[in-house]
């Protein structure tokens, strides 16, 4: 088992999960849905979410046995530490969309890093290429374009 991988990934995984129960209770709840009000979209939305956290916990868990390459580690990195900046940005720089982006962007490409990873490992199965690749157009489809969009016009909106 890589020692460092868990404990890293726990120990940064939990103030992420830290920051979105604390920085998300602290923001309005049409803030954080980004102007999105269609019930099937959240729900579709929500959905997702939940899917690509198992998803992200599955591969996690399979390397923890595997050979890691440095874009895994980095891959790995990068998706948590977007991961804990966007709700810290969400809630002290609303209306700064280039500090949402960038969080939302680190994110992406720590996902990307994650899937290449996969697709490039010694050890490559189809099964955690799979989940990797939802990760991935998770992340980029619906957070990094269609939220940030969507957040984009719901201020657009207010002015």
């Amino acid at each position: 088992m890589h020692l460092h991988w868990f404990l890293s990934t726990i120990l940064i995984g939990g103030f992420v999960l830290f920051c979105y129960i604390y920085f998300l209770s602290k923001c309005s709840i049409k803030r954080v849905w980004a102007g999105i009000s269609n019930p099937s979209v959240q729900s579709f939305y929500l959905a997702s979410i939940f899917l690509s956290a198992i998803f992200y916990l599955i591969v996690w868990i399979y390397y923890l046995y595997q050979p890691l390459s440095i874009m895994l580690y980095l891959g790995n990195y990068l998706f948590l530490f977007g991961a804990l900046l966007w709700p810290v940005f969400l809630y002290y720089l609303s209306f700064h969309l280039t500090s949402l982006s960038l969080a939302l962007t680190l994110t992406s490409l720590g996902a990307l890093l994650l899937l290449i990873g996969t697709c490039f490992s010694s050890v490559f199965h189809i099964g955690i290429f799979l989940c990797s690749l939802y990760l991935f157009l998770h992340v980029f489809c619906l957070d990094n374009v269609y939220w940030l969009l969507s957040y984009q016009q719901s201020i657009l909106r207010m002015n």
